[in-house]
């Protein structure tokens, strides 16, 4: 997903999709983000056994991050090329790797039946968050469950942990089944906070509401817009902002 781009498409099939949000302190975090996103929906789209601490999910982690060291040694590469071989400051803290939040959803119907319902699959290592909405009320949050919970430090998927078991055990995954009418959406941290605190102050059916319509059409302004309000007023912690909306039509 490109953050600057708004997209709406109609999909009939199965959906994966991928949040990964690059911890700023980190160098090179979003390349990072980027490359474990690209990863992480090639391998859930492969295989269901992704979503869990499984061998599949181990293999993912191993591959992304030895992909990982490749394209380091292309960057580094290039910056000599270029006539800008690293700083003394970035050569200390490269082989520190990179980090960030992973969050993968998978949505496909059970069967090829008319009536068969639709089942999503996550995974998640951090604080981006999935959140499954019906008659304007969330069922589901995963995997922060409380607003608080967004001040204490997350797991990130390290680009230089090659221990994928690790990975794997830290990682959690949860399902759910979906009617037509339902929403799923995926935000990264700030967006997240915002939303849950909008369920603990009982405006959550308003928050709701305004997702969805900001959803509409491929114009992105509308969206930069409201995040700029809520920024101004302090609702909003002033932090990057994903979001992915799936709406199950059934």
């Amino acid at each position: 997903m490109r953050p600057d781009v708004a997209v709406d498409v109609l999909v009939d099939g199965p959906i994966v999709a991928a949040v990964c949000d690059g911890a700023s302190e980190s160098m090179l975090a979003g390349q990072w983000a980027n490359i474990l996103a690209a990863a992480a929906l090639d391998h859930a789209s492969a295989s269901l056994d992704f979503f869990g601490a499984s061998d599949e999910f181990r293999d993912f982690a191993a591959e992304v991050v030895f992909e990982w060291s490749l394209w380091v040694d292309d960057y580094v590469a290039q910056r000599v090329q270029q006539g800008r071989p690293l700083k003394w400051y970035e050569e200390a803290k490269l082989p520190q790797g990179a980090f960030a939040t992973l969050l993968v959803v998978h949505v496909a119907s059970e069967s090829a039946a008319d009536d068969s319902p639709y089942v999503w699959r996550a995974a998640a290592l951090g604080d981006s968050c999935l959140f499954h909405v019906r008659d304007d009320k969330i069922i589901a949050t995963f995997p922060v469950q409380d607003s608080a919970d967004f001040g204490v430090t997350p797991d990130l998927f390290g680009s230089v942990n090659r221990n994928g078991r690790l990975l794997a055990e830290r990682s959690r995954f949860l399902e759910g089944t979906c009617e037509a009418g339902d929403h799923l959406f995926m935000m990264t941290d700030a967006l997240a906070a915002w939303f849950l605190r909008c369920r603990d102050l009982g405006d959550v059916r308003q928050a709701i509401h305004q997702l969805r319509e900001l959803d509409k059409g491929n114009d992105l302004q509308p969206f930069l817009d409201w995040i700029s309000t809520l920024r101004a007023t302090g609702d909003l912690r002033n932090d990057d902002v994903s979001l992915i909306h799936i709406d199950i039509q059934g």
